[in-house]
């Protein structure tokens, strides 16, 4: 997994109120398919959250095997196209109903663009509703956000391979076996705010190895999970 690190040189400033202010130009990254692959960087109009959205600055993006599917001439993404689905940033704005969030704060999430555009998070700022941001204040201080952002995505993907490809049912036990909490933090979020899954969950936290699955078999609860 390698990672793409968005930086922006004029991106706002504090006023005297202590406030922050922000300029209204934002720069995305662009890709144009072909052979060779073309990309350039393209100013446009920075985003202003609406209802249930927020701004966030985009720190670090991760770059995913659906952003090298999308460069490839396989796939149907209209060209031109900004790549990136996950990023970590910091909290700009905050549009009306947003709860749980405070400017400022570090946060990571899911971007997957809007409607009205081919694009993802390659860019200086991003509007998402708040329901995609998970806060990462406390887990920022010990990790490096960019290398969180890059090993986040496999975990996602092992998730809805659970849930698509097994095809769990509504309510299907379903047991995730890792080594600390932060580790599963956002995908428990995923599952919290989903509506399609509403199974038992079974968490088994391991602080050096994974346990083998005999040693699953001789726990009463799990037993019948295997």
């Amino acid at each position: 997994w390698l990672k793409i690190l968005v930086q922006g040189t004029s991106t706002g400033h504090v006023s005297k109120t202590g406030c922050l202010c922000l300029s209204d130009v934002m720069r995305s990254l662009v890709c144009q398919r072909g052979l060779p692959l073309k990309s350039s960087v393209v100013s446009s109009a920075r985003p202003f959250p609406g209802e249930g959205e927020v701004l966030v600055q985009v720190h670090s993006v991760a770059l995913t095997r659906t952003d090298v599917y999308q460069c490839s001439r396989r796939s149907d993404v209209t060209s031109p196209f900004v790549p990136g689905v996950y990023f970590s940033g910091e909290v700009s704005s905050l549009g009306s109903f947003v709860e749980g969030l405070g400017l400022g704060e570090s946060v990571f999430g899911i971007f997957t663009g809007s409607d009205e555009e081919s694009g993802g998070c390659c860019r200086e700022w991003v509007c998402v509703h708040f329901s995609s941001l998970l806060p990462v204040g406390d887990i920022a201080v010990k990790f490096n956000m960019p290398s969180l952002v890059a090993h986040v995505p496999p975990m996602i993907d092992a998730l809805f391979c659970v849930t698509k490809e097994l095809r769990l049912s509504a309510h299907e036990a379903l047991m995730i076996i890792a080594p600390r909490l932060v580790d599963v933090t956002f995908i428990l979020q995923r599952l919290l705010l989903g509506d399609a899954w509403h199974g038992p969950l079974y968490l088994v936290l391991t602080q050096e190895r994974a346990p083998s699955r005999a040693e699953l078999e001789r726990q009463p609860a799990l037993r019948p999970l295997l």
